[in-house]
Parts: structure tokens; C-alpha cells; sequence
């Protein structure tokens, strides 16, 4: 794996490979978003969409395990980071394409 730094400066590192073995209980789809229309399937209680310069653009409460939520016209399409927090406190960050 190549990683080159803003100024020029070249990295390499190995490969590491995992295995997840868990369940998985948090789905967001599709992914990317089609017609601003989102599933989530999840016990969070709370969804935030956050651009990539950190800027939230959508804070929406979770109030059933599969939720419809509607991605606003002023979400600009790219790239985005949708955070959900859960009842203990604890958040869950996946990256979210609008197109």
C-alpha cells in the first residue's frame, strides 16, 4: 500500500487482512442514495449526514428499527459520512454517496 502526504513524501505499508465474525445489525441503502430516498435498518436512535468538511447537514431521529429518511435538496451530491449514535452513547460512522 502506497501512501503519498500532501507534500510529495511517499509511505509504504504492508497489507493487513481482517475477518469480521460478528452479526451485523446497522444497514444503510442504497448505497449510493437514489432519488434522496435512504433505508436504515438499526437500533440507533439518531442520524446525522456530515459533509467531508465536517458540516452537518441532516440531523433526523431514529424512532423505529427500519426508518425511511428523506435527504433534503440542500445536501449537495458527493460524498458524505452518516453517523449514527445509539442508546448507550455509541456511534457507528459510514461513508454515505448522494448522487
Amino acid at each position: 500500500l502506497k501512501a503519498t502526504d500532501l507534500d510529495g513524501t511517499v509511505e509504504y505499508h504492508k497489507v493487513v487482512s481482517t475477518w469480521f465474525t460478528g452479526t451485523v445489525s446497522t444497514q444503510i441503502y442504497p448505497n449510493p442514495v437514489v432519488d434522496r430516498q435512504l433505508i436504515v435498518t438499526s437500533t440507533a436512535t439518531q442520524l446525522q449526514i456530515i459533509t467531508s468538511m465536517g458540516q452537518v447537514v441532516l440531523t433526523q431521529q431514529i424512532t423505529e428499527y427500519r426508518k425511511q429518511v428523506s435527504i433534503p435538496q440542500h445536501v449537495q451530491i458527493g460524498v458524505h459520512i452518516a453517523v449514527l449514535t445509539f442508546p448507550d452513547g455509541s456511534q457507528e460512522k459510514h461513508a454515505l454517496i448522494v448522487q
